[in-house]
């Protein structure tokens, strides 16, 4: 039996290696630039000069939704599409202040619930305010 579970962890183990090299998980600073044409197309534009488009995801939301985080320096974390040369978020929001790394969320001061996509509280639906602060 043991020789089984060891078996079994090691193969898990090789599919989420290989997993991991396949995704081009990587952190990306840089500005979001709305695209020419639609309204509803983002771009991401690094540091670097690099520009990807952004897909519209869960945690990508925000980004299309709040135009006051098109003025911030932003570290998203996410996967590269070479194909489409675009970037998928899959991690949280966060900025760059003053050389320091902060979270971003936006917060409801009536229910105290944190949330990653602006509009209104899912609780009280009274609307909620982005913050800004250190990352832990």
């Amino acid at each position: 039996m043991r020789y089984f579970v060891f078996v079994l962890g090691v193969t898990f183990a090789l599919l989420a290696s290989v997993a991991d090299s396949t995704t081009n998980a990587v952190t990306l600073q840089g500005r979001v630039i709305p695209a020419s044409g639609s309204g509803t197309n983002l771009t991401f534009k690094t540091e670097s000069g690099t520009i990807y488009k952004l897909l519209r995801t869960a945690q990508s939301e925000a980004l299309f939704l709040d135009t006051n985080l098109h003025t911030k320096i932003l570290l998203l974390k996410g996967n590269i599409v070479p194909q489409k040369r675009a970037f998928e978020v899959t991690g949280n929001l966060h900025s760059m202040k003053d050389g320091k790394v902060n979270e971003l969320y936006y917060y409801c001061d009536i229910c105290s619930i944190k949330s990653s996509i602006p509009g209104p509280c899912q609780c009280c639906r009274q609307p909620v305010r982005l913050v800004e602060e250190p990352a832990k």
